[in-house]
Formats: C-alpha cells, sequence, structure tokens
C-alpha cells in the first residue's frame, strides 16, 4: 500500500487554533480575535490518495472545494474565514 500526500492549499490560522493556550481569552486567541497578522501560522491544506493492492486508489479527503479561495464565508461561515485567512 502506498500514501501520496496531494497539496489542495495553504491558508493562514492562529497559533492558538493548533496548539492550546491557558488564560482567559484563550478561546478568542484560537478564532484569531486579537491576533496579529504577522503572529499567523502558514499551514498546507493536504487530501490522500492512497494506492491499495487490493482496492485500488481512492481518495481520502479531497481539501478544500476551489471555491473556498473565492468567498470563503459562504463556506466556511463568518467565524471560519475570519480565523483562516488567506486561503
Amino acid at each position: 500500500m502506498r500514501l501520496w500526500p496531494l497539496l489542495s492549499g495553504t491558508a493562514v490560522g492562529p497559533p492558538a487554533w493548533f496548539h492550546r493556550q491557558e488564560g482567559r481569552l484563550a478561546g478568542m486567541r484560537a478564532f484569531g480575535i486579537g491576533v496579529p497578522r504577522d503572529q499567523l501560522v502558514r499551514f498546507p491544506v493536504v487530501a490522500f490518495l492512497v494506492e491499495h493492492p487490493g482496492f485500488g486508489h481512492f481518495l481520502i479527503d479531497t481539501g478544500f472545494h476551489a471555491s473556498v479561495a473565492v468567498d470563503p464565508k459562504q463556506n466556511l461561515g463568518r467565524i471560519g474565514a475570519l480565523t483562516f485567512r488567506g486561503i
């Protein structure tokens, strides 16, 4: 069996989304509220192609639809679009 990671895009998000923070404002920081743009973290958005000897090829998590890049609010909601700016 082989696993092929496929880069379907990149996005930026607040560090607290990935690493838990303590404190009264931790939840807000996880959604990017009050986080300066220069502190956002760029991360890959991937999908995976599995090459299985018995089942053949199949995709796991095909990543974001192309329309997310055009109108993130429509696909992710207002908070999701704010949290993951720059998709």
